[in-house]
């Protein structure tokens, strides 16, 4: 029955307290929108509560059905092998069974979350003047050829309905063509403006490392009189929480929970 289904909602973790807060924030929208659930979150790691304090809170609630739900991205290795294997030690000696929704991933609510920041950044633009913009769209970058071409179809399915000159996918780290040869080349092209779009959850370093970056960019490119904007990342927004939602039903529905 919903009612003693629980749904553990597991974020990467950062130290840093902006990302933790907005973790949470996304965690209780979610929350919201699932009243029948017993819903936990937790952190795979750098930030409390862990997955372990998190699976106990629920066992102690008499929870013996748990959907995991990461809220991550895409399906790289922290969705598939150490959120399971953390999830697995912790229920160990628990009479609870436990299955795992699908990340974020290219979920509809998802490309609708990343529009609506584009167009925060963008608002008042014409439809000429959005033919000569270019958007980057900036992951955090793994070694899983998976998650690399899931976050290329996701850029597709955003240039389907940008009305943008062209939309470029670019990576933090690991993954290629990396920020900074994607800035340079960038600043080559004759675009009026570049819209610089992090695809990123929440707060932390690498977002932090993305500005210096398009700071860095837009200083070299002030005579070329190139216009760079950087949107805002996803964020705790009610798309995030809507789609993490979906995501868990259907792993409900999947496992009959």
């Amino acid at each position: 029955m919903p009612e003693r289904t629980g749904i553990l909602i597991v974020g990467h973790g950062t130290r840093d307290a902006r990302g933790v807060a907005e973790f949470v924030a996304a965690a209780e929208m979610a929350s919201e929108l699932l009243p029948d659930y017993a819903v936990e979150h937790a952190f795979l790691e750098l930030a409390e509560p862990t997955i372990k304090y998190a699976v106990e809170r629920l066992a102690r609630a008499g929870i013996k059905e748990t959907v995991i739900a990461p809220m991550l991205l895409f399906a790289a290795g922290h969705a598939k092998q150490d959120i399971p294997r953390l999830v697995a030690e912790a229920t160990r000696d628990l009479a609870m069974s436990f299955c795992q929704a699908e990340p974020l991933g290219c979920h509809a609510k998802m490309v609708a979350a990343s529009a609506e920041r584009f167009c925060q950044v963008t608002n008042g633009l014409s439809a000429d003047e959005l033919r000569r913009t270019l958007l980057i769209l900036v992951g955090r970058g793994n070694s899983d050829p998976l998650a690399v071409a899931d976050m290329h179809r996701f850029a597709g399915l955003r240039a389907a309905r940008a009305g943008v000159g062209g939309v470029e996918v670019a990576f933090m780290a690991v993954a290629k063509p990396g920020i900074r040869d994607a800035v340079a080349a960038a600043a080559r092209r004759s675009f009026d403006r570049v819209v610089v779009q992090p695809h990123l959850l929440f707060r932390g370093q690498v977002l932090d490392s993305l500005h210096d970056i398009v700071d860095s960019a837009r200083a070299d490119c002030r005579e070329k009189r190139t216009e760079w904007l950087v949107a805002d990342h996803l964020g705790p927004s009610r798309f995030v929480a809507e789609a993490l939602t979906e995501q868990c039903l259907e792993a409900v529905k999947r496992e009959g929970f």
